[in-house]
């Protein structure tokens, strides 16, 4: 079969190398200039390159994991720490954020019951999901994780840990299902982290060398006619046949350039979060540290630091680094603003979080990243949509947004979209 791929991410990426391999004839169309998609690496110099999307693998993303080995790429895998270096910020005052049960008893942050609270409720994660790999429990799908934690551990924890942890990665907790976020927590409860060598769209880009793809190629209308097959019209007015087809890019870009095609009414709903990042480079050392605010949803700014080494990617020696990033409202709010305000709006914030973060003026380079569709909102309900969803050809729907809001996500959807049109 002839099967078109729209989204060139790891979630279409790892659909069109699996349709090859099972005998298919796939051809991707990506609308950027770049592959990759969330997980585009910003090559700045020679030994200097900036993730600016996704910053690290985890050791529950098996699937991911897989294909790096599949391609022979498994000792591109950087071990890094993530753990020992994460603190909280409150008022400007740094708290380190415990590294297990043990070091969370003398946590500063909270009271003794609190923290007995939190070790009680992962506990108990831990004995309803043995496996730490994105399984979810839909019976707390129905629930929004800010009730959920709330009832859990109380309001102080609510605030003071998870809030501030959760909001900075995928968005505020009462957005968020229940089943989501424990399904993240207890996988990376106990998780290693790792970047990639050359950048985290290196794996992609070994993809995209096994299979047909077309870069700066945006699609305007996805078409499943009475008489079958697909058809695509690009943005040059060409149209195409195709067998079928792998729609992997962000539903909310797509939706409305869907024909023929009946999908369930609750894909309308489907949404995703803004990140907005900036990004400095200065001659010097600083101490490395992943800081999280103490505060509000709507103007949650994390500041991540280190020296020569990793930051977000490869930094040469003798540099260090900072990536200032806003979520939440404020992000939505900087889109469409110029990146110099961006940036010196960010750094503006960041310094109340981090005592410690050196001033944008004395940087060697600034670059500012948007991402208006960073991570799809897994509001309260959407597991359970997901579960009830029986995908079949001609168009077949793939990425985070169907299975899990990270990497790894986007790939079992790959697979999963794969599977569907079977061995040619």
């Amino acid at each position: 079969m002839r099967v078109a791929v729209v989204g060139a991410g790891p979630a279409g990426l790892t659909a069109a190398y699996l349709l090859k391999i099972s005998g298919h004839q796939p051809m991707v169309f990506e609308a950027e200039e770049w592959v990759g998609g969330r997980t585009r690496t910003i090559r700045l110099d020679t030994g200097h390159h900036l993730d600016s999307g996704a910053g690290w693998l985890a050791g529950f993303y098996r699937e991911t994991l897989g294909l790096l080995e599949a391609v022979g790429m498994r000792d591109a895998l950087v071990p890094i720490d993530l753990r020992s270096c994460a603190f909280l910020s409150e008022g400007g005052k740094l708290v380190r954020v415990p590294t297990g049960p043990v070091s969370s008893l003398s946590f500063s942050l909270l009271g003794p019951k609190d923290r007995l609270k939190i070790l009680l409720w992962g506990a108990g994660l831990v004995m309803r999901q043995p496996r730490g790999d994105l399984g979810v429990d839909l019976r707390f799908d129905t629930t929004s994780a800010e009730v959920h934690i709330l009832k859990s551990v109380g309001r102080s924890a609510a605030q003071v840990v998870f809030e501030p942890l959760v909001s900075a990665l995928y968005s505020g907790l009462r957005e968020l299902s229940a089943a989501s976020v424990r399904s993240f927590a207890r996988a990376l409860l106990f998780t290693r982290f790792y970047s990639l060598s050359d950048g985290m769209d290196s794996l992609w880009l070994r993809l995209a060398e096994e299979v047909e793809v077309q870069t700066d190629s945006p699609v305007r209308r996805i078409a499943a006619p009475a008489n079958g097959g697909v058809e695509l019209v690009l943005d040059s007015g060409s149209a195409r046949r195709f067998d079928g087809c792998v729609v992997a890019a962000p539903i909310t870009r797509v939706r409305d350039v869907i024909d023929g095609v009946d999908l369930p009414p609750w894909v309308d709903s489907v949404r995703y979060a803004p990140h907005v990042r900036a990004y400095a480079v200065r001659s010097g050392s600083t101490q490395r540290a992943e800081i999280h605010p103490v505060g509000g949803e709507e103007d949650v700014v994390t500041v991540s630091r280190g020296s020569g080494g990793w930051l977000w990617g490869a930094l040469p020696q003798g540099y260090s680094a900072a990536l200032v990033g806003a979520a939440g409202k404020l992000a939505l709010d900087l889109l469409d603003e110029p990146d110099e305000k961006v940036g010196r709006l960010l750094w503006e914030r960041a310094a109340a979080v981090d005592p410690d973060l050196f001033g944008i003026d004395r940087c060697r380079l600034v670059r500012v990243v948007k991402w208006p569709e960073a991570v799809p909102v897994f509001a309260p309900g959407h597991l359970s949509n997901l579960a009830s969803w029986k995908q079949a050809p001609p168009v077949v729907f793939a990425g985070d947004w169907t299975r899990a809001p990270c990497i790894e996500g986007a790939v079992r959807s790959g697979i999963e979209a794969a599977k569907v049109f079977g061995r040619a």
